[in-house]
């Protein structure tokens, strides 16, 4: 192994705004311990430890929530200090945060700057469109507050990246949030499908087969429109496909056909094989009684990447080898909720996708 990306949830899942598409707080309602509140400092030197033990050429904190700038400015400035000082074999260190930016200011932006940290937003769009899902603990949009950390990001040089969320009534504006975030110059973007609560008949916001299919041809058109005036747009899914088709392996997890731990560590330490499966069942261990070795050979982690094994329906799938059958957590009895999206995006686009893959193989 070459390197080693620990996500860690600092603040467990608190978080001041009230998403109506939340999939965490579905999550942690299944828990017996549903909240683990703020990790101490404790947990995250032996979290460091770890992974400095690890013999590997570099390693990747990556931090999320709830929302992980809860935990406060203070915790992030000992935790980069400590890993500097932990860091004795002089290993590549990379640091990224995914949050909701309602607390970043100019403390954090610099703070963000001086420690080269890639910053993920979740923004859906524009305000009409963000404001109807992502509101605060009083039911008001959160647009102006987020918009702001943007500025301010771009103000202080820092990288970030806009996470996009697709329900059912923003899928039929994707021409409007892609015309939105172009104007926005926001130049990398990641859109997912609404995530329904894991285990329940898909509610009032999840996407048909033929929003999503419609939303993937209309974002597809628009970014190979761009791409052939010369001006390249970074499209997460997209920029995937493109290296699948070029040869090159995908960096996107859903992509690679069969899941693998990516140790996923809660407040208390405990660790588990993906943000999405953060139950009792798929537990690994606890970070301060157990290495990252003894986790990722356990029992728990065998049947977890077992079981991500593709159906027979995507094994003899004519585009299983670029679609590579997606999130484990979109399948149902053996194939991907999304299957007919895919199949109808990729005969649309496929042509187009081959002839951007030939440039992207020469970037």
């Amino acid at each position: 192994m070459r390197n080693i990306t620990v996500m860690i949830k600092p603040a467990s899942g608190l978080c001041d705004l009230r998403c109506r598409y939340c999939f965490y707080h579905d999550i942690t309602e299944k828990r017996n311990v549903k909240n683990c509140g703020m990790m101490d400092t404790e947990t995250a030197e032996v979290i460091i430890k770890r992974v400095m033990e690890e013999q590997v050429l570099s390693c990747c904190f990556a931090f999320q929530g709830g929302e992980p700038l809860l935990r406060g400015l203070d915790f992030y400035r000992w935790f980069t200090e400590t890993v500097r000082s932990c860091n004795k074999k002089n290993r590549k260190v990379s640091y990224a945060v995914q949050t909701n930016g309602i607390h970043l200011n100019e403390e954090w932006a610099e703070f963000f700057r001086r420690n080269h940290f890639l910053v993920g937003i979740s923004l859906d769009g524009p305000a009409e469109i963000h404001n109807q899902m992502r509101i605060d603990g009083d039911g008001k949009g959160t647009y102006g507050k987020v918009r702001s950390a943007c500025s301010l990001l771009t103000r202080y040089g820092v990288p970030y990246n806009i996470l996009c969320v697709v329900t059912s009534a923003s899928a039929r504006y994707g021409m409007k949030i892609y015309e939105y975030c172009k104007k926005q110059e926001f130049s990398h973007i990641q859109f997912i499908p609404c995530m329904e609560p894991s285990g329940k008949e898909r509610g009032a916001y999840a996407l048909s087969d033929q929003a999503f299919e419609s939303f993937l041809k209309t974002i597809f058109d628009l970014w190979f429109q761009d791409f052939q005036k010369g001006k390249y747009i970074s499209i997460r899914h997209i920029d995937n496909y493109l290296a699948i088709l070029a040869g090159e392996v995908p960096e996107l997890c859903t992509m690679k056909e069969r899941c693998s731990c990516q140790f996923a560590v809660e407040a208390d330490g405990s660790v588990y094989p993906c943000d999405f499966y953060m139950t009792d069942e798929w537990c690994l261990g606890n970070i301060k009684d157990h290495s990252w070795e003894e986790m990722r050979s356990g029992e728990t982690a065998e049947k977890f990447i077992a079981g991500s094994a593709l159906g027979e329906t995507c094994l003899g799938c004519e585009w299983r080898l670029v679609c590579k059958g997606g999130c484990r957590r979109d399948r149902e009895e053996g194939k991907n909720i999304f299957c007919q999206s895919y199949k109808g995006f990729f005969d649309y686009a496929i042509r187009r996708l081959e002839t951007a893959a030939m440039a992207f193989n020469g970037r």
